[in-house]
Protein backbone atom coordinates (compact mmCIF):
# COMPACT_ATOMS: atom_id res chain seq x y z
CA UNK A 1 0.00 0.00 0.00
CA UNK A 2 0.85 3.61 -0.42
CA UNK A 3 0.80 6.61 2.93
CA UNK A 4 0.60 9.65 0.96
CA UNK A 5 -2.23 12.08 2.71
CA UNK A 6 -2.00 10.17 6.32
CA UNK A 7 -0.04 8.65 8.50
CA UNK A 8 -0.16 5.35 9.82
CA UNK A 9 1.04 3.57 12.93
CA UNK A 10 2.66 0.49 12.81
CA UNK A 11 3.02 -1.36 16.06
CA UNK A 12 3.83 -5.02 14.63
CA UNK A 13 7.88 -5.92 15.26
CA UNK A 14 8.74 -4.60 11.72
CA UNK A 15 8.20 -3.77 8.18
CA UNK A 16 9.25 -5.82 5.89
CA UNK A 17 8.54 -4.60 2.18
CA UNK A 18 10.80 -4.02 -0.91
CA UNK A 19 8.80 -1.08 -1.92
CA UNK A 20 10.14 2.82 -0.94
CA UNK A 21 8.74 3.96 1.23
CA UNK A 22 8.86 7.70 1.77
CA UNK A 23 8.38 8.48 5.52
CA UNK A 24 7.32 11.97 6.90
CA UNK A 25 8.30 10.74 10.37
CA UNK A 26 9.65 7.41 12.23
CA UNK A 27 9.60 5.96 15.42
CA UNK A 28 11.00 2.65 16.61
CA UNK A 29 11.20 1.69 20.08
CA UNK A 30 13.62 -1.38 18.64
CA UNK A 31 16.21 -2.02 15.77
CA UNK A 32 15.68 -0.51 12.97
CA UNK A 33 17.48 -1.73 10.23
CA UNK A 34 17.38 0.04 6.80
CA UNK A 35 20.24 -0.10 4.04
CA UNK A 36 20.85 3.83 4.18
CA UNK A 37 19.64 6.70 6.04
CA UNK A 38 20.05 9.77 3.55
CA UNK A 39 20.11 13.48 3.92
CA UNK A 40 21.21 16.02 1.56
CA UNK A 41 24.91 15.05 0.41
CA UNK A 42 25.51 12.85 3.83
CA UNK A 43 24.54 9.65 3.56
CA UNK A 44 23.84 7.33 6.69
CA UNK A 45 24.30 3.51 5.98
CA UNK A 46 24.97 0.20 6.51
CA UNK A 47 28.92 0.93 5.89
CA UNK A 48 29.41 4.09 7.79
CA UNK A 49 28.33 7.82 7.61
CA UNK A 50 29.17 10.11 4.35
CA UNK A 51 29.01 13.89 5.50
CA UNK A 52 29.64 14.74 1.55
CA UNK A 53 32.64 11.91 1.27
CA UNK A 54 32.33 10.89 4.99
CA UNK A 55 30.30 7.22 5.58
CA UNK A 56 29.23 6.02 8.65
CA UNK A 57 29.19 2.37 8.81
CA UNK A 58 28.92 -0.84 10.86
CA UNK A 59 32.86 -1.06 11.28
CA UNK A 60 33.53 2.98 12.06
CA UNK A 61 33.83 5.84 9.99
CA UNK A 62 35.30 6.58 6.85
CA UNK A 63 36.36 10.56 6.62
CA UNK A 64 36.74 10.24 3.15
CA UNK A 65 39.76 8.70 2.22
CA UNK A 66 42.01 9.91 4.54
CA UNK A 67 41.04 9.19 7.49
CA UNK A 68 39.41 6.32 9.43
CA UNK A 69 37.58 5.66 12.53
CA UNK A 70 36.87 1.93 13.57
CA UNK A 71 34.69 0.59 16.05
CA UNK A 72 37.87 -0.88 18.79
CA UNK A 73 38.76 2.76 19.17
CA UNK A 74 41.54 3.29 16.58
CA UNK A 75 41.61 6.27 14.40
CA UNK A 76 44.27 6.13 11.22
CA UNK A 77 44.91 9.89 9.19
CA UNK A 78 46.89 10.26 6.32
CA UNK A 79 46.63 14.18 6.28
CA UNK A 80 46.83 17.04 8.51
CA UNK A 81 45.01 17.46 11.66
CA UNK A 82 44.31 20.50 13.27
CA UNK A 83 42.78 21.02 16.94
CA UNK A 84 42.99 23.21 19.56
CA UNK A 85 44.81 20.59 22.10
CA UNK A 86 45.53 17.12 22.10
CA UNK A 87 45.15 15.46 25.29
CA UNK A 88 46.40 11.73 26.08
CA UNK A 89 49.74 9.40 26.01
CA UNK A 90 51.87 9.96 22.52
CA UNK A 91 54.95 7.74 23.95
CA UNK A 92 54.58 5.86 21.24
CA UNK A 93 54.38 8.41 18.45
CA UNK A 94 56.76 7.92 15.73
CA UNK A 95 58.22 9.55 12.44
CA UNK A 96 58.25 13.26 14.15
CA UNK A 97 61.79 14.74 14.61
CA UNK A 98 63.40 14.71 17.77
CA UNK A 99 66.28 16.80 19.63
CA UNK A 100 67.47 19.97 21.40
CA UNK A 101 64.27 21.39 23.16
CA UNK A 102 62.16 18.07 22.23
CA UNK A 103 62.05 15.58 26.03
CA UNK A 104 62.62 12.21 24.11
CA UNK A 105 60.27 10.50 26.85
CA UNK A 106 56.62 11.37 28.37
CA UNK A 107 57.63 9.44 31.69
CA UNK A 108 57.89 11.73 33.99
CA UNK A 109 60.88 9.62 36.02
CA UNK A 110 62.86 8.82 32.41
CA UNK A 111 65.94 11.02 32.38
CA UNK A 112 64.88 11.77 28.44
CA UNK A 113 61.64 13.22 29.94
CA UNK A 114 64.11 16.02 30.92
CA UNK A 115 65.21 18.80 28.27
CA UNK A 116 68.45 20.47 29.87
CA UNK A 117 70.06 24.08 29.06
CA UNK A 118 73.50 24.37 29.94
CA UNK A 119 74.69 28.11 29.67
CA UNK A 120 74.47 28.63 33.16
CA UNK A 121 77.32 28.60 35.73
CA UNK A 122 75.85 26.36 39.33
CA UNK A 123 77.71 28.40 42.24
CA UNK A 124 78.54 26.54 45.25
CA UNK A 125 78.47 29.00 48.24
CA UNK A 126 78.95 26.67 51.07
CA UNK A 127 79.63 22.78 51.33
CA UNK A 128 77.55 20.94 49.13
CA UNK A 129 77.19 16.74 48.70
CA UNK A 130 75.31 15.04 46.08
CA UNK A 131 73.71 12.13 46.93
CA UNK A 132 71.37 10.75 44.16
CA UNK A 133 68.18 8.32 45.09
CA UNK A 134 69.24 4.53 45.14
CA UNK A 135 66.62 3.70 42.52
CA UNK A 136 68.25 6.24 40.08
CA UNK A 137 71.43 5.88 38.09
CA UNK A 138 72.93 9.14 38.08
CA UNK A 139 72.47 12.71 39.01
CA UNK A 140 72.25 15.32 36.77
CA UNK A 141 72.68 19.36 36.18
CA UNK A 142 71.37 21.57 33.85
CA UNK A 143 74.32 24.04 34.42
CA UNK A 144 77.18 24.10 31.60
CA UNK A 145 80.05 25.28 34.03
CA UNK A 146 80.54 24.59 37.94
CA UNK A 147 82.07 27.36 40.27
CA UNK A 148 82.92 26.62 43.45
CA UNK A 149 84.07 29.29 45.95
CA UNK A 150 86.98 29.20 47.90
CA UNK A 151 86.74 27.38 51.26
CA UNK A 152 83.83 25.56 49.84
CA UNK A 153 83.82 21.65 48.50
CA UNK A 154 81.35 19.95 45.71
CA UNK A 155 81.64 16.46 47.11
CA UNK A 156 79.96 13.18 45.25
CA UNK A 157 79.00 10.58 47.43
CA UNK A 158 81.13 7.42 46.59
CA UNK A 159 79.38 5.19 44.09
CA UNK A 160 77.42 7.89 43.15
CA UNK A 161 77.96 9.51 39.16
CA UNK A 162 77.31 13.02 38.93
CA UNK A 163 76.91 14.67 35.48
CA UNK A 164 76.86 18.33 34.58
CA UNK A 165 76.11 20.06 31.34
CA UNK A 166 74.56 16.80 30.30
CA UNK A 167 73.92 17.10 26.66
CA UNK A 168 77.83 17.01 26.06
CA UNK A 169 78.44 14.15 28.23
CA UNK A 170 78.47 10.87 27.44
CA UNK A 171 80.00 7.42 29.52
CA UNK A 172 82.20 6.47 26.34
CA UNK A 173 84.08 9.76 25.41
CA UNK A 174 84.62 12.77 27.05
CA UNK A 175 83.89 16.04 24.51
CA UNK A 176 85.83 19.14 24.30
CA UNK A 177 83.67 20.84 27.01
CA UNK A 178 84.21 18.40 30.05
CA UNK A 179 86.83 20.74 31.93
CA UNK A 180 85.45 24.25 31.14
CA UNK A 181 87.52 27.21 32.27
CA UNK A 182 86.38 28.83 35.62
CA UNK A 183 86.34 25.30 37.75
CA UNK A 184 87.31 25.85 40.79
CA UNK A 185 87.81 24.87 44.45
CA UNK A 186 87.51 20.78 45.16
CA UNK A 187 85.79 19.05 43.72
CA UNK A 188 85.60 15.03 45.19
CA UNK A 189 84.21 12.05 43.30
CA UNK A 190 84.83 9.92 41.25
CA UNK A 191 83.65 8.86 36.93
CA UNK A 192 83.59 5.57 38.18
CA UNK A 193 85.65 3.14 39.85
CA UNK A 194 87.93 2.00 37.44
CA UNK A 195 91.10 3.84 35.28
CA UNK A 196 90.18 6.87 33.93
CA UNK A 197 91.72 7.44 29.88
CA UNK A 198 91.68 10.25 28.01
CA UNK A 199 92.20 10.00 23.92
CA UNK A 200 92.94 12.35 21.57
CA UNK A 201 93.01 11.64 17.70
CA UNK A 202 92.70 8.05 19.08
CA UNK A 203 95.49 7.73 20.88
CA UNK A 204 96.31 7.82 24.73
CA UNK A 205 96.95 11.03 26.06
CA UNK A 206 95.91 10.70 30.15
CA UNK A 207 95.76 8.28 32.14
CA UNK A 208 94.61 8.65 35.75
CA UNK A 209 94.26 5.10 38.08
CA UNK A 210 91.74 4.70 40.22
CA UNK A 211 94.12 5.50 43.51
CA UNK A 212 94.83 8.88 42.12
CA UNK A 213 98.21 8.24 40.13
CA UNK A 214 98.44 10.14 36.89
CA UNK A 215 100.64 9.93 33.67
CA UNK A 216 100.41 11.96 30.82
CA UNK A 217 102.37 11.38 27.22
CA UNK A 218 101.60 9.11 24.30
CA UNK A 219 99.70 5.69 25.72
CA UNK A 220 101.31 6.34 29.03
CA UNK A 221 101.83 3.66 32.00
CA UNK A 222 101.08 4.50 35.57
CA UNK A 223 103.74 3.85 38.02
CA UNK A 224 103.31 2.60 41.39
CA UNK A 225 105.80 4.20 43.21
CA UNK A 226 105.45 8.32 40.54
CA UNK A 227 101.96 10.16 41.75
CA UNK A 228 102.94 12.46 38.64
CA UNK A 229 104.35 10.57 35.83
CA UNK A 230 105.68 12.42 31.95
CA UNK A 231 106.23 10.06 29.36
CA UNK A 232 107.02 10.25 25.75
CA UNK A 233 108.39 7.02 23.70
CA UNK A 234 110.85 8.49 21.21
CA UNK A 235 113.20 11.61 21.81
CA UNK A 236 113.04 14.42 24.10
CA UNK A 237 110.87 14.99 26.78
CA UNK A 238 109.91 18.67 27.31
CA UNK A 239 107.80 20.15 29.93
CA UNK A 240 107.98 23.81 30.06
CA UNK A 241 106.66 26.10 32.95
CA UNK A 242 105.78 29.66 31.13
CA UNK A 243 105.29 32.82 33.30
CA UNK A 244 103.60 35.76 32.07
CA UNK A 245 105.03 38.70 31.13
CA UNK A 246 105.94 40.02 35.08
CA UNK A 247 109.71 39.87 36.03
CA UNK A 248 108.78 36.65 37.89
CA UNK A 249 108.34 34.73 35.17
CA UNK A 250 107.46 30.86 36.07
CA UNK A 251 108.02 29.49 38.94
CA UNK A 252 108.25 25.71 40.33
CA UNK A 253 107.80 25.44 43.54
CA UNK A 254 108.89 21.58 46.19
CA UNK A 255 107.09 22.38 49.43
CA UNK A 256 108.18 19.95 52.66
CA UNK A 257 105.55 20.02 55.40
CA UNK A 258 108.34 18.77 57.70
CA UNK A 259 109.16 21.63 59.90
CA UNK A 260 112.19 19.97 60.91
CA UNK A 261 116.00 21.25 60.43
CA UNK A 262 117.02 19.36 58.02
CA UNK A 263 113.85 18.37 56.30
CA UNK A 264 114.36 18.67 52.39
CA UNK A 265 113.17 18.61 48.53
CA UNK A 266 114.82 17.00 45.84
CA UNK A 267 114.74 16.32 42.25
CA UNK A 268 115.75 12.72 41.03
CA UNK A 269 117.52 11.92 37.91
CA UNK A 270 116.99 8.22 36.68
CA UNK A 271 118.51 5.58 34.48
CA UNK A 272 116.27 3.15 32.64
CA UNK A 273 115.96 0.80 35.36
CA UNK A 274 114.35 3.61 37.42
CA UNK A 275 117.53 3.85 40.19
CA UNK A 276 118.96 7.75 40.95
CA UNK A 277 121.87 8.95 39.20
CA UNK A 278 122.31 12.07 40.37
CA UNK A 279 120.09 14.11 43.02
CA UNK A 280 119.38 17.97 43.80
CA UNK A 281 118.80 18.53 46.97
CA UNK A 282 117.59 21.53 49.14
CA UNK A 283 117.37 21.45 52.52
CA UNK A 284 115.49 23.84 55.03
CA UNK A 285 118.33 24.10 57.78
CA UNK A 286 116.61 26.88 60.00
CA UNK A 287 112.14 26.89 59.73
CA UNK A 288 112.25 29.94 62.02
CA UNK A 289 114.87 32.38 59.82
CA UNK A 290 113.79 30.58 56.52
CA UNK A 291 117.53 29.18 55.66
CA UNK A 292 118.40 26.76 53.10
CA UNK A 293 121.15 25.24 51.34
CA UNK A 294 121.92 23.38 48.20
CA UNK A 295 123.42 20.29 47.35
CA UNK A 296 124.51 17.97 44.79
CA UNK A 297 125.26 14.83 44.48
CA UNK A 298 126.07 11.84 41.52
CA UNK A 299 126.29 8.32 41.51
CA UNK A 300 129.60 6.56 40.57
CA UNK A 301 128.94 2.41 41.77
CA UNK A 302 126.14 0.30 40.45
CA UNK A 303 123.43 -0.16 43.48
CA UNK A 304 124.83 3.08 46.00
CA UNK A 305 122.83 5.83 46.53
CA UNK A 306 123.88 9.08 44.56
CA UNK A 307 127.34 10.53 47.11
CA UNK A 308 127.36 14.84 47.70
CA UNK A 309 129.92 16.49 45.60
CA UNK A 310 128.66 19.90 45.92
CA UNK A 311 126.66 22.16 48.24
CA UNK A 312 126.20 25.94 48.42
CA UNK A 313 125.65 26.76 52.45
CA UNK A 314 123.23 29.53 53.03
CA UNK A 315 126.17 32.06 53.25
CA UNK A 316 126.60 31.39 49.92
CA UNK A 317 130.07 29.44 50.14
CA UNK A 318 130.45 27.01 47.88
CA UNK A 319 132.43 23.55 48.99
CA UNK A 320 133.37 21.08 46.58
CA UNK A 321 134.85 17.81 48.71
CA UNK A 322 135.48 15.59 45.92
CA UNK A 323 137.22 18.38 43.88
CA UNK A 324 140.49 16.89 42.77
CA UNK A 325 143.49 18.72 44.80
CA UNK A 326 146.79 17.68 46.08
CA UNK A 327 149.60 19.00 48.43
CA UNK A 328 152.59 16.61 48.52
CA UNK A 329 156.01 17.13 50.20
CA UNK A 330 159.35 14.98 50.83
CA UNK A 331 159.65 13.04 53.33
CA UNK A 332 163.46 12.27 54.84
CA UNK A 333 166.04 14.38 53.91
CA UNK A 334 168.05 11.94 50.96
CA UNK A 335 171.20 13.01 49.53
CA UNK A 336 170.14 12.94 46.14
CA UNK A 337 169.47 16.72 46.74
CA UNK A 338 173.00 17.37 46.57
CA UNK A 339 173.78 16.03 43.18
CA UNK A 340 174.10 18.73 40.16
CA UNK A 341 172.02 18.24 37.29
CA UNK A 342 168.52 18.27 36.64
CA UNK A 343 166.28 15.15 38.52
CA UNK A 344 163.22 15.09 39.75
CA UNK A 345 161.94 16.00 42.60
CA UNK A 346 161.24 13.23 44.80
CA UNK A 347 157.55 14.47 46.57
CA UNK A 348 156.91 10.94 47.84
CA UNK A 349 154.12 11.69 50.53
CA UNK A 350 150.96 13.59 50.44
CA UNK A 351 149.33 16.13 53.28
CA UNK A 352 146.10 15.94 50.66
CA UNK A 353 145.25 13.75 47.89
CA UNK A 354 141.66 13.65 46.77
CA UNK A 355 141.33 11.20 44.66
CA UNK A 356 144.16 9.70 44.62
CA UNK A 357 145.37 11.57 41.80
CA UNK A 358 148.96 12.59 42.60
CA UNK A 359 151.20 9.17 42.51
CA UNK A 360 153.61 8.58 45.30
CA UNK A 361 154.48 5.71 43.67
CA UNK A 362 154.34 3.34 40.77
CA UNK A 363 154.64 4.17 36.35
CA UNK A 364 154.00 8.26 37.32
CA UNK A 365 155.71 8.44 41.05
CA UNK A 366 156.04 12.02 42.03
CA UNK A 367 153.62 13.11 38.99
CA UNK A 368 150.12 14.79 39.40
CA UNK A 369 147.54 12.75 36.76
CA UNK A 370 144.51 14.49 35.87
CA UNK A 371 141.26 12.66 36.39
CA UNK A 372 139.00 15.16 34.60
CA UNK A 373 139.79 17.90 32.21
CA UNK A 374 139.60 21.63 33.01
CA UNK A 375 141.78 24.22 34.89
CA UNK A 376 144.48 23.65 37.17
CA UNK A 377 146.10 25.98 39.65
CA UNK A 378 149.59 24.06 40.29
CA UNK A 379 152.04 26.05 42.92
CA UNK A 380 155.75 24.71 43.61
CA UNK A 381 157.56 25.97 47.23
CA UNK A 382 161.05 24.96 47.37
CA UNK A 383 163.71 25.11 49.70
CA UNK A 384 167.64 25.38 49.18
CA UNK A 385 170.75 26.18 49.75
CA UNK A 386 172.17 25.88 46.00
CA UNK A 387 171.40 27.64 43.19
CA UNK A 388 168.87 26.10 41.35
CA UNK A 389 166.73 26.06 37.81
CA UNK A 390 162.91 24.86 38.76
CA UNK A 391 160.61 23.78 36.45
CA UNK A 392 156.76 22.85 35.98
CA UNK A 393 156.69 20.19 33.14
CA UNK A 394 153.32 19.15 31.72
CA UNK A 395 153.62 16.14 29.84
CA UNK A 396 157.20 16.60 29.77
CA UNK A 397 157.20 19.80 28.32
CA UNK A 398 158.10 22.79 30.32
CA UNK A 399 155.33 24.97 30.95
CA UNK A 400 156.89 26.89 33.74
CA UNK A 401 159.82 28.05 35.32
CA UNK A 402 162.13 30.01 37.30
CA UNK A 403 165.70 30.78 39.13
CA UNK A 404 166.74 31.16 42.26
CA UNK A 405 170.72 32.57 42.49
CA UNK A 406 171.72 31.73 46.23
CA UNK A 407 175.39 32.42 45.70
CA UNK A 408 176.09 32.64 49.99
CA UNK A 409 175.67 28.82 50.53
CA UNK A 410 172.75 29.39 53.28
CA UNK A 411 169.09 28.46 52.81
CA UNK A 412 166.13 30.26 50.64
CA UNK A 413 163.24 30.17 49.28
CA UNK A 414 162.16 29.77 45.75
CA UNK A 415 157.94 29.47 44.21
CA UNK A 416 156.65 29.48 41.16
CA UNK A 417 152.55 28.65 40.71
CA UNK A 418 150.55 29.21 37.33
CA UNK A 419 147.15 27.91 36.07
CA UNK A 420 147.17 24.48 33.71
CA UNK A 421 144.52 23.67 31.49
CA UNK A 422 144.91 19.89 31.33
CA UNK A 423 143.17 16.98 29.38
CA UNK A 424 142.08 13.62 31.36
CA UNK A 425 145.09 11.75 32.15
CA UNK A 426 147.50 14.77 31.61
CA UNK A 427 150.38 14.39 33.68
CA UNK A 428 152.68 17.02 35.78
CA UNK A 429 155.25 17.12 37.48
CA UNK A 430 158.75 19.66 38.55
CA UNK A 431 162.20 18.86 38.33
CA UNK A 432 165.16 20.67 39.47
CA UNK A 433 168.85 21.51 38.55
CA UNK A 434 171.18 21.59 41.42
CA UNK A 435 173.83 23.77 39.99
CA UNK A 436 176.56 23.93 42.90
CA UNK A 437 176.61 20.57 44.25
CA UNK A 438 178.91 19.18 46.64
CA UNK A 439 177.48 19.81 50.36
CA UNK A 440 174.66 22.34 48.55
CA UNK A 441 170.87 21.22 48.44
CA UNK A 442 168.47 21.40 45.99
CA UNK A 443 166.05 20.46 48.43
CA UNK A 444 164.93 20.33 51.49
CA UNK A 445 162.50 18.17 53.56
CA UNK A 446 158.80 17.73 55.31
CA UNK A 447 157.23 20.62 55.53
CA UNK A 448 160.13 23.13 53.76
CA UNK A 449 158.99 21.88 50.35
CA UNK A 450 156.01 21.63 48.72
CA UNK A 451 153.78 20.61 45.42
CA UNK A 452 150.54 21.48 45.10
CA UNK A 453 147.25 21.48 42.64
CA UNK A 454 143.87 21.82 42.35
CA UNK A 455 140.81 21.68 39.65
CA UNK A 456 139.14 24.92 39.74
CA UNK A 457 136.93 24.16 37.15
Amino acid sequence: MALSTTRTLITQTGINTHQVLNVGGLDSAGIATFSNFKTGSSNLHSTGLTVGDTFLHSTGVNLGTGATVSNNGNATFSGIITATSFVGDISNATGAPAGLGTALSQTQTDPLNKVYYTNKVLSISTTTTIDHPATANLAYTQYGDIKIEDGHDLIIKTDDDFKYDILGISTTKIPSNQFPSGLIGDLTGNVNNSTLLLQTGGTERLRISSDGRVSIGINPTVHNDTIFHVQKPSGETNVQFEGDTSTLGARLTLKNNNIAAGALNQIDFADAGGQSTSTIKGFNTDQTNNYGELSFSTRNAQGSPPAERMRITKEGYVTKPYHPAFSAYINGFTSESTNTGTQIMPFNATYTNVGGHFKTSGTNQYKFVAPVAGNYFISVSQNHSSRVDTRILKNGVVFHGGESENTEDVWDHNHLSCVMPLAVNDIVHVTTNNQDGGSRRAWNSGYWDNFSGFLIG
